[in-house]
């Protein structure tokens, strides 16, 4: 029998600015790691959501729509991206460690999708924030209300690159 494949890992870019604000957290610096372990967890225990997961993986860390800390696992912080699914509107959520790595990144521990009506329980609740373009712009006082390019040449740039095992 074939040795199983070994799923690629990737380091992403990560809105600690966002999380530190909306979180009143003090993250230092540093980018997400999606481990092959995480990569393998996400194909197998979320398969139905894989191929939009994996889409949006890189969105979801960079630029989330909504941040908070996951209520059952205070270690984690969950992103939230609003994203078309292939059977319509969805939202990945992408959790996350709060302590960095060796190396200074953060870990994924899990990705996956959940559903409009999980979204608006966290929302209810005060454990997720929105991230607003006010929010983004304090960061960056620079930054456009707009995007200077469009939506598709946006998404055919924002990817991900395989790192070394």
């Amino acid at each position: 029998m074939p040795a199983p494949t070994r799923l690629p890992a990737y380091e992403l870019d990560l809105c600690i600015a966002d999380i530190n604000r909306l979180l009143n957290l003090t993250l230092s610096p540093g980018r997400v790691w999606f481990s092959s372990a995480a990569h393998a967890k996400t194909a197998t225990r979320h398969a139905r959501d894989y191929n939009v997961v994996l889409r949006h993986l890189g969105a979801c860390c960079r630029a989330p729509t909504y941040i908070g800390l996951h209520a059952k696992h205070p270690g984690n912080v969950e992103l939230i991206l609003e994203a078309p699914g292939d059977d319509g509107a969805s939202n990945v959520l992408v959790a996350i460690t709060v302590t960095p790595n060796a190396r200074g990144n953060y870990s994924v521990k899990s990705a996956y999708r959940i559903l409009e009506d999980e979204v608006a329980e966290r929302i209810a609740r005060g454990s997720v924030h929105r991230v607003t373009p006010e929010t983004q712009k304090a960061r960056n006082p620079q930054m456009r209300s707009e995007p200077s390019e469009s939506p598709t040449r946006m998404q055919s740039r924002i990817s991900w690159e395989p790192c070394g095992s």
